[in-house]
């Protein structure tokens, strides 16, 4: 009679850290599911900033001269590019069909934008005739060609997306 009860002690025991095995595994999911979705979520926020900041970006750099505004005064990184970068780590490594489609498309700003109109949007800014007169005009020399560069980079890369939505 001793061993039953000692082996049914046993089993009970074995089936009471089972349970606390199980209970420990799904709360340590449901942290783990927690903590990534709350990562998510900065992540989102995070690209909207930067999506809001290139739109104003966008915005402040088509505003007309003022008066005794130099010409030829804006830096390949003051150019609003549309990657998830620093201005200042952009370069033309960075501009990759990936990259591009991740910052324009991953969350849209209004729900009624289509991603369409958002690559059109887009590809209107960077228009080589358009980006040459608004933008290419008043970059520094020395930064001339690699923005010129930069910008048919973009251009190839927005067209090729928008393939994916005819």
């Amino acid at each position: 009679m001793r061993k039953k009860e000692e082996h049914e002690a046993r089993k009970e025991r074995q089936r009471r850290l089972r349970e606390e095995t199980q209970r420990l595994q799904e709360e340590s999911q449901a942290h783990r599911a927690a903590r990534d979705a709350a990562k998510v979520e900065a992540d989102k926020k995070k690209l909207v900033r930067w999506r809001q900041a290139y739109d104003d970006r966008w915005a402040r750099l088509l505003e007309r001269l003022p008066e005794g505004f130099e010409t030829d005064s804006l830096a390949f990184e003051d150019i609003p590019w549309p990657v998830s970068e620093q201005p200042s780590r952009v370069s033309i490594e960075t501009l990759s069909k990936e990259s591009v489609s991740s910052f324009l498309l991953s969350i849209p700003l209004d729900a009624e934008v289509l991603s369409k109109d958002i690559i059109r949007s887009s590809l209107l800014r960077f228009h080589p005739d358009k980006f040459t007169s608004r933008v290419l005009s008043r970059v520094r020399t020395d930064d001339v060609e690699r923005t010129r560069e930069a910008a048919n980079i973009v251009v190839r890369i927005l067209n090729d997306m928008a393939k994916d939505y005819r």
